[in-house]
């Protein structure tokens, strides 16, 4: 292959990388969610206070690692080829995570639109179709369907000692309120 042409193939990966955090920025900015890729290192983010772009890194060296572990040999330079990716990937996420946080809101309108922006800058949306629109409604009606079953059933999974604290605080409970 020509240098030429791996130049250009490292220069759309470049291009693209920057792009798709754009995307994952806008939407984990809009506060609504962020896409499932990205949950993980978002969560972790939040829970040990690091960047987003720093636990999508240390998140993609662990993927690396478990695939390893998994295939039970040694990585072959495709594989460690992801490492400088994923690290140019993290620095654009934080990159691009620090200038949309001026685009941060409340304004549900504004989240949406975000949300949106974002989705068209990643481009494809895989796996979302019919299905998963009827699943987020009907998870919702058959929870609320189905909770005063559960409420019920779940003192029956509790200790003696957790029944016998919820008759005591029912018993000095006004009437209207049990």
């Amino acid at each position: 292959m020509k240098t030429s042409d791996v130049v250009k193939r490292y220069g759309c990966l470049s291009v693209s990388l920057f792009f798709n955090a754009l995307g994952i920025a806008l939407i984990t900015q809009a506060h609504l969610g962020t896409t499932p890729i990205t949950t993980l290192p978002y969560t972790l983010a939040a829970i040990f206070g690091l960047t987003l772009g720093t636990t999508t890194f240390a998140c993609n060296l662990l993927f690396l690692l478990l695939q390893r572990i998994l295939l039970r040999r040694r990585l072959g330079i495709a594989e460690l080829l992801q490492i400088p990716a994923v690290l140019i990937f993290s620095v654009f996420i934080d990159f691009w995570m620090h200038l949309t946080g001026a685009l941060v809101t409340d304004v549900y309108v504004w989240q949406i639109v975000m949300c949106i922006v974002g989705s068209a800058v990643l481009g494809s949306i895989v796996g979302l179709r019919e299905g998963t629109v009827l699943s987020a409604v009907l998870v919702g009606m058959f929870a609320r369907l189905t909770s005063p079953w559960t409420r019920k059933l779940k003192p029956l999974l509790w200790s003696p000692e957790q029944r016998r604290l919820l008759r005591q605080i029912k018993a000095e409970m006004p009437p209207r309120q049990k």
